[in-house]
């Protein structure tokens, strides 16, 4: 019987994506369930102006000038005709 604790195996060491991926396929194994990618929760209205902000900071910090702008709604769906084709 082979005993894998990855946990234990990488806490000294791990770097992160290996760690991660060493982690997940270990869960996977343990669990007998398939891989689902995790559902991140919508960021709240200050949270993505805060990030935003950062991110801006950043880029400016790289040399270029940045200019944010609410991005105006796009529709959900596409009507065949918009796509050019024709019965």
């Amino acid at each position: 019987m082979i005993v894998f604790a990855p946990d234990k195996w990488l806490a000294a060491r791990h770097s992160g994506r290996w760690y991660g991926l060493v982690r997940t396929v270990f869960i996977v194994l343990k669990t007998g369930k398939p891989y689902q990618e995790p559902i991140r929760p919508q960021l709240t209205e200050k949270q993505r102006n805060r990030k935003a902000e950062r991110l801006s900071r950043e880029v400016g910090q790289l040399g270029f000038e940045v200019t944010l702008k609410p991005k105006t709604a796009q529709p959900s769906f596409i009507f065949v005709t918009e796509l050019g084709i024709e019965n």
